[in-house]
């Protein structure tokens, strides 16, 4: 194809094409910065909405552990309380122990009304017991009995009123005996 337009028409038309060039690559540019703002804006909203819910899991986290260090406080003081519980009761006699102990020794002609707990030391206690024996030889039956058992019992003593009758005898005796702490 031959041109046979002048040359200013030429220019003019060049120009007019150049123009259409920087109109179509300045409207190209302005779309693809507009679609570069959405998406900087969406991404900027979903940075926003999870920072969000981050935060309030973290309130939630620091709630639960605030109630943790409510537990663990109490648990603590609960502990506490059953670390003095178990300490008083380790410092209690078991009675039952020197009930079990004292139970074989004792004759069935025996009848005790009276037991009293005098002192506890280290692992002994003392204890005084009154009692009533048909006979002189159920009371002598008790202290061989008391005496045998040299690992439980100790330092026995009967007073010698306690041997004077012969039948119905009231009776006092004391002795130590071993507790098992």
């Amino acid at each position: 194809m031959i041109n046979l337009l002048p040359d200013n028409q030429k220019n003019e038309l060049r120009q007019g094409e150049n123009l259409k060039l920087v109109l179509i690559l300045g409207l190209v540019l302005i779309f693809y910065l507009l679609s570069l703002g959405l998406l900087l804006f969406l991404v900027r909203g979903l940075l926003n909405a999870d920072l969000n819910i981050q935060k309030i899991y973290s309130d939630e986290k620091i709630a639960k552990l605030n109630d943790l260090k409510g537990l663990k406080d109490e648990t603590g003081s609960a502990n506490s309380n059953f670390l003095k519980l178990k300490n008083f009761y380790d410092s209690q006699i078991d009675y039952t122990d020197i009930f079990n102990k004292l139970y074989p020794a004792l004759p069935p002609e025996i009848n005790l009304y009276s037991i009293n707990f005098l002192s506890e030391k280290e692992k002994t206690a003392a204890i005084s017991l009154q009692g009533f024996s048909k006979t002189r030889e159920a009371l002598s039956s008790f202290k061989s009995s008391l005496e045998l058992d040299k690992e439980s019992f100790s330092d026995i003593n009967f007073p010698p009123e306690s041997w004077i009758k012969k039948n119905d005898i009231t009776f006092t005796i004391t002795f130590n005996i071993l507790l098992d702490k």
